[in-house]
């Protein structure tokens, strides 16, 4: 592991528990894999029974439900995913597609399971991590049975907006170059439909696009398009 992989590594949510020294004595055990964009670390086949630590990049989690792609999260830089790997079980279903090229460290369910052991509060970081994440996913499953596609493309934005968004004369960018496919993979709808929300989200002046990428030009606005 060089030393970008050892900053990274340091910076990972699950291991906050821990101390710097700690953190650098398992750092053996954490092989890193470089995956490019659009491959994926682990499909419904994987049984391999490892955990993931997403050094840098963006990977995206989904299901396929009756042939459409359902996402159900977006992991970034410092957060681990792959939590089967706590737990016999397969990952039903589930695909961890690259969405920008990313460094990965993996590590087998022994050597996390030993990690936890030896230090607990790890554990209970990963539970922490892991309840937020699932509360995340059925508020998401819930807007997306309760709710229109403009407002559920709002709700989103505005998540992406707190994950990842940056400030600019322009208003609050999302880096990221989401495709409208992609953004549709997130809120259950067709990729015509989200088109036809953002061009609406648009003309009512809550964002703007420019170069594929989503800027919040009126705050108040989006949120009164999420209710």
């Amino acid at each position: 592991m060089n030393s970008g992989d050892m900053e990274s590594l340091h910076s990972m949510d699950i291991f906050e528990p821990l101390s710097a020294g700690e953190v650098d004595r398992i750092s053996g055990g954490i092989p890193v894999q470089l995956f490019e964009r659009g491959r994926n670390v682990y499909t419904p086949a994987y049984r391999d029974g490892v955990f993931f630590f997403l050094l840098d990049g963006r990977v995206r989690v989904y299901r396929l439900e009756k042939e459409s792609e359902v996402t159900l999260s977006v992991i970034r830089g410092g957060e681990f995913f792959g939590e089967a790997a706590f737990t016999e079980r397969h990952r039903k279903g589930s695909y961890a597609e690259v969405m920008e090229t990313s460094r990965v460290g993996l590590m087998n369910r022994e050597t996390l399971a030993q990690i936890i052991r030896d230090c607990p509060r790890v554990g209970m970081k990963a539970v922490e991590l892991l309840s937020e994440r699932l509360s995340a996913r059925e508020e998401r499953m819930v807007s997306i049975s309760l709710k229109k596609v403009p407002s559920r493309l709002a709700g989103l934005i505005l998540d992406l907006s707190h994950a990842e968004g940056v400030p600019t004369l322009e208003g609050r960018k999302i880096p990221t170059r989401y495709t409208h496919e992609q953004l549709g993979a997130m809120i259950g709808a067709k990729r015509v439909a989200v088109t036809r929300a953002l061009t609406g989200l648009q003309k009512s002046g809550a964002v703007n696009l420019r170069q594929r990428r989503i800027y919040i030009k009126d705050l108040e606005a989006l949120e009164r398009a999420v209710a």
